[in-house]
């Protein structure tokens, strides 16, 4: 029997059931105080992280929108009673450090500021069998502690909660990619990919504890370098590590630093504030740079600096003097870097000042000074 010509009845759309509906609109309610939540959040841990000396990569965040919380609870197969509580990561945030020794160190101030969930927290390292790969992670289901919840600007958050994971720069370089390739799970990944997944996991797991040890065996080297210096001994080579470690125990990168002071060149403060941390860095590596190949170790140029202190004082003077009316901004590295620059002139030229970061104008007022001012 033939069906009768025309267009089939449409199928009613699937629509939210009353219960989905009701926690759509309570969570639309206090999606707005949530957001507040994860950025304040946000901000803790970026002042705690840094307190506690450690920089991460990133410190990311967000907040569940409220049509992804929508779609996650109709999600086939989830019955949601209460997905308010049940679901634990509708404020996230994600810590991304450099070395295996961070993650330990985050973890413990989350356990020291933070309540824990411990029976939703995992830690994804201890659960992967030795004959398994895949993501490496801790992950901390975290609310706000006492006394911070009876404080005026948290008190409003005190019932909320947030996910928190902790990851190296290289276990978020898997999951990325673990996640752009698709695979859930090892029975996702077909037979003849699967070894070479475990080479590479085994590669990038191999590589984070090879870069925590370099950065452990450069923390040795800085601590030794430092009581070297303490010790008055002058043969320790030039390297960042070193200058790093001379700014921080002799007085003639502090004597230099005030010699700019006097002369009108400005500290950082809340006014002007430095535009990048990073960039003292960058003046240790200047230092380093210009110095390694004029002089044999740090007791030359300690030297070196102390034998020309006055003519540097004179040099960081006119130097000032040629930008008059302007701000300059300075570090006990950034002095030191121009110091260098003086007393290793002949080395300066405006194409290298450009080529690490100057503005030609600067970088011709410091030539010029630098090449015009005696000895």
């Amino acid at each position: 029997m033939k069906k009768p010509k025309g267009k089939a009845p449409k199928k009613p759309s699937a629509q939210a059931t009353p219960s989905t509906s009701t926690h759509t609109e309570t969570y639309s309610s206090i999606h707005q105080t949530l957001n507040a939540f994860t950025e304040k959040t946000h901000i803790l841990l970026k002042e705690l992280t840094d307190r506690h000396g450690i920089k991460p990569q990133s410190i990311e965040r967000r907040t569940k929108t409220i049509e992804s919380f929508r779609e996650k609870i109709n999600r086939p197969g989830k019955n949601y009673t209460d997905p308010l509580n049940q679901l634990t990561d509708l404020s996230g945030h994600r810590i991304i450090v450099h070395y295996l020794d961070d993650i330990d160190k985050v973890s413990k101030i989350i356990e020291q500021e933070f309540n824990i969930d411990k029976a939703a927290s995992s830690d994804k390292r201890a659960n992967l069998a030795p004959h398994e790969l895949g993501y490496l992670s801790r992950h901390f289901i975290i609310s706000l502690k006492h006394p911070r919840t009876t404080l005026p600007e948290w008190n409003s958050y005190a019932n909320f909660k947030a996910e928190v994971q902790l990851r190296t720069v290289l276990q978020h370089a898997w999951a990325a990619i673990e996640h752009s390739l698709q695979y859930k799970s090892e029975v996702d990944i077909p037979s003849n990919s699967r070894r070479r997944l475990f080479r590479l996991s085994g590669l990038l797991e191999l590589a984070d504890e090879e870069f925590n040890l370099l950065q452990n065996e450069q923390q040795h080297t800085k601590t030794e370098i430092r009581k070297a210096l303490r010790k008055g001994s002058s043969g320790v080579e030039i390297n960042t590590v070193t200058i790093s470690a001379y700014l921080e125990q002799s007085k003639t990168p502090e004597e230099l630093l005030q010699s700019a002071l006097s002369v009108g060149f400005t500290l950082p403060d809340e006014e002007h504030p430095l535009p990048n941390k990073a960039f003292n860095d960058h003046y240790v590596s200047g230092v380093a740079s210009i110095s390694q190949d004029k002089t044999e170790n740090i007791g030359s140029l300690d030297a070196i600096l102390r034998k020309n202190k006055e003519s540097i004082e004179f040099f960081l003077k006119a130097l000032f003097a040629a930008r008059p009316g302007s701000v300059w901004l300075v570090t006990k590295p950034f002095v030191l870097m121009l110091s260098c620059y003086f007393v290793f002139r002949e080395e300066l030229s405006v194409e290298m000042l450009i080529q690490n970061g100057w503005s030609k104008n600067v970088a011709e007022i410091v030539v010029s000074t630098a090449k015009n001012q005696p000895l």
